[in-house]
């Protein structure tokens, strides 16, 4: 899941042909850390989807992927499960601090007008 990640979400801008195994890596970790279902992952990915379809011709600093990974992820299991971690949690595992959660969480949610709904 991780290689499919890193092959097919990330945007052109950090996507240059070649795998970044850093990043599936991390994601693999992440993944396996929290132990999400994959309906989880399918449901980030159609958030980061939806998220390129707004911000067509947005350049992303390398290293993004990780964090809107991480956030769209974290999201995902608090759209799907009522016994999710708590930001503290996430923050920890991304390496990222509480306020950097949170702020990563409001500028997702505010990318995605608050609407987390997925199709049928």
């Amino acid at each position: 899941v991780a290689r499919l990640l890193a092959g097919t979400w990330a945007p052109p801008s950090l996507n240059n042909g070649d795998r970044d195994t850093a990043f599936v890596s991390f994601a693999t970790e992440l993944m396996g850390r929290t132990q999400v279902q994959g309906a989880m992952v399918v449901i980030c990915m159609m958030f980061l989807d939806k998220l390129w379809q707004k911000s067509k011709g947005v350049k992303l600093g390398r290293g993004s992927e990780y964090r809107l990974f991480t956030t769209a992820l974290m999201l995902a299991n608090k759209v799907m499960d009522d016994h999710r971690f708590p930001n503290v949690c996430w923050a920890d595992l991304a390496g990222v601090t509480l306020e950097e959660l949170n702020v990563m969480e409001r500028e997702l949610l505010d990318s995605l007008d608050f609407n987390l709904h997925i199709p049928h």
